[in-house]
């Protein structure tokens, strides 16, 4: 699914959320748009989160 978005122009990544701290948001850049997730996650849970979103991009437009 990485390697789809990826190929695709899509690409999630954390960003950290405040300078010094654990908690990460999520950032999606889909071909020039930027957006970033209002929920924070603790760094240990990020990348799980990333995941998810690399599946569920790929699921959703997979046939397009």
């Amino acid at each position: 699914a990485m390697g789809w978005c990826i190929g695709k122009g899509i690409k999630i990544f954390p960003s950290a959320s405040r300078w010094g701290t654990k908690e990460c948001t999520v950032t999606i850049m889909n071909n020039g748009t930027k957006t970033i997730s209002e929920e924070v996650y603790a760094k240990d849970d990020v990348g799980t989160k990333i995941y998810e979103l690399y599946c569920h991009f790929y699921d959703y437009n997979k046939n397009n």
